[in-house]
């Protein structure tokens, strides 16, 4: 019996033995084994490693990510709190000398990339970290790839570093990894059958003053959708403050977008290297947008600006979507005029649009045209449709737009300081503009239906105060009315010349003022514009 007794004993403790044998050359063996490719960009270093053999698990704790080239142009280090081997293949390590795992698990990273250029744009951002999980995957042969809790902090320079940019709660999930085949599309520069990855609170620093955000970020390969939300432009100062301190006038532009959301995603999109994107429908809700300019400041010696046509193949970004969508979103153009201090505000609120055809990838364009409508309210009040057609092979676009009735005083805000004069009354029936526009003319017609129409002309000195004298010639000067049943009725059809300087929306509000100084007389049409 005591036989038996010693004899279990000792087969036990062997089993101890060997079982402790068995994880410490485990052990060693992944230590060599995760760093053992010469090629490999980043070495993984740590202290600790727990087997699981039962569970044939490895977890790795408190590892540290270091670049093996200390003068990468851009570079990623940092420490990870876990990670971990499920489903580990013990005879592959022992026999094939290779990690052969089901899943590899990056718990809650902690990364920080250093770029050495602050001129490196936000392609070698997202590449960087492509580039950083492909080199973690090439290590083993690997299934399954989950990334959960990371953040990261953005910084460019040498011996002094500046933060620009973070991010947090970055999460990836690519399973059915095929290493052997990449793709340079992915999160993870692999073929995979499915991966999602999202991320939330990133930020980039543009400038001293301006900060771009996403709220929260979501791309799902199998429903081919991305999603973004919370999306902003922001200043530290006033729009107004920021144009001041530019040394030339330019459009000083902020927005916010609560949502901008991408389906049918091409395989041949991009959103992690060499950003591309081709989907079928992209749609943008609760855009605001404000542009302010100051034309106070010395305007820059510039070349032409394109039309439309040429503005899409300016895009930075490559873009191929059959659809795209806009909705409850509002524009407002501000401009401070010449000697003025305070501006002068267009506003265009309950703005959607519908957008067929946005190419702005050479290729793909062929002799196609991109097709725009859009519905708004001018000033609140104004209902505004606007037809466009765009062709991509040829430097004009068809314009065809139409404006509803509109009280006149509501304007007030607006020409008061631009003309020196106020509306006493008048009623817009309706206005249209037909434009085709090329790259230095264009072909207009203007209709401007209206009634009652009344003006003060102010005092250049005293604003508020009315010009007796000149009022009463103003009287004289203007049809009080112009309908489409009228005897009288005028229509005003006339060619233009483009200012090559400014842009295609700057040429269409041209040809509207136009418009009008040819149906209203000509004496009244110099005080609408403060001659």
């Amino acid at each position: 019996m005591k036989r038996i007794l010693l004899g279990i004993l000792v087969f036990l403790l062997l089993i101890v033995s060997a079982n402790f044998g068995l994880e410490y050359w485990l052990e060693s063996k992944v230590k060599n084994l995760l760093n053992a490719d010469a090629d490999r960009k980043y070495d993984l270093l740590f202290d600790e490693v727990n087997i699981d053999l039962l569970g044939r698990k490895i977890a790795l704790n408190s590892i540290r990510l270091v670049p093996r080239e200390e003068q990468l142009g851009i570079r990623v280090n940092g420490s990870i709190h876990e990670i971990l081997f499920s489903d580990v293949r013990y005879w592959d390590l022992l026999l094939k000398n290779q990690v052969s795992i089901g899943e590899l698990y990056l718990r809650e990273p902690s990364f920080r990339l250093v770029r050495q250029d602050s001129t490196f744009g936000g392609k070698d951002n997202s590449k960087a970290f492509q580039d950083l999980f492909g080199d973690l995957i090439k290590r083993g042969k690997i299934e399954d790839f989950k990334l959960s809790g990371g953040t990261a902090e953005l910084f460019f320079g040498q011996d002094s570093l500046y933060r620009f940019g973070q991010f947090t709660d970055l999460t990836i999930h690519a399973m059915g990894l095929k290493t052997d085949s990449l793709i340079l599309t992915n999160p993870v520069p692999f073929e995979v059958e499915q991966i999602t990855s999202s991320l939330k609170n990133f930020t980039l620093y543009l400038t001293e003053d301006q900060t771009f955000s996403i709220k929260s970020f979501d791309f799902d390969y199998r429903s081919k959708t991305l999603l973004m939300e919370g999306l902003s432009l922001t200043y530290d100062l006033s729009l107004q403050e920021i144009a001041q301190k530019d040394e030339f006038q330019r459009d000083v532009i902020a927005f916010e977008l609560k949502r901008f959301e991408v389906e049918k995603l091409d395989a041949n999109s991009n959103l992690y290297g060499n950003w591309t994107i081709i989907a079928g429908l992209a749609s943008l809700d609760s855009l605001i947008l404000r542009d302010l300019r100051d034309k106070n400041i010395p305007v820059k010696p510039e070349d032409a600006k394109p039309m439309f046509a040429g503005m899409l193949k300016s895009l930075p970004l490559p873009l191929k979507i059959d659809q795209v969508t806009i909705t409850n979103s509002s524009i407002s153009y501000s401009e401070i005029g010449e000697g003025e201090s305070e501006p002068v505000t267009l506003s265009f609120e309950n703005l959607n649009a519908e957008i067929q055809n946005l190419v702005s990838i050479d290729s793909l364009q062929n002799k196609d045209s991109m097709k725009m409508k859009v519905t708004t309210d001018f000033m609140g009040n104004g209902a505004v449709e606007a037809d466009f057609v765009i062709p991509f092979d040829q430097s004009y676009f068809d314009l065809d737009l139409t404006m509803g009735q509109m009280d006149l005083v509501q304007l007030n805000s607006v020409i008061g300081r631009l003309a020196q004069m106020r509306i006493e009354s008048g009623q817009l029936q309706g206005l249209k503009l037909e434009m085709r526009a090329q790259d230095s003319s264009s072909e207009n017609k203007v209709w401007f239906d209206y009634s009652d129409l009344k003006i003060e002309i102010l005092n250049g000195e005293k604003r508020n105060r009315k010009n007796g004298l000149l009022t009463m010639m103003a009287g004289l000067a203007i049809s009080k009315e112009n309908r489409y049943q009228d005897k009288n009725y005028k229509v005003a059809q006339f060619r233009s010349q483009r200012n090559p300087y400014r842009g295609p929306f700057n040429f269409m509000w041209e040809n509207t003022k136009t418009g009008l100084e040819e149906i209203i007389p000509s004496g009244a049409a110099r005080f609408l514009q403060g001659k």
